[in-house]
């Protein structure tokens, strides 16, 4: 089990993995997926999240398509 905690605009979170075994880049949250890019084998996860509890309800999916550079989470009003 990983666990990592994570500051942004002042708010922490914590993620839990269980089989994720990588070094994170970056990650960050598309509506209720969570995405982390991992450097050394260049690859993109993600998992769908349970709403407000932010439990993870599936498997990891290893994306086919890598971005270039860091994730990040945009806040639009």
């Amino acid at each position: 089990m990983e666990m990592l905690d994570v500051t942004a605009g002042g708010q922490w979170t914590s993620l839990t993995s269980f089989g994720l075994s990588r070094d994170l880049y970056s990650m960050a949250i598309v509506g209720n997926e969570l995405f982390v890019f991992a450097i050394g084998t260049s690859a993109l996860y993600s998992v769908e999240l349970d709403g407000e509890s932010k439990r993870w309800l599936g498997r990891w999916k290893k994306r086919k398509s890598v971005p270039y550079g860091m994730l990040l989470t945009v806040h639009l009003k």
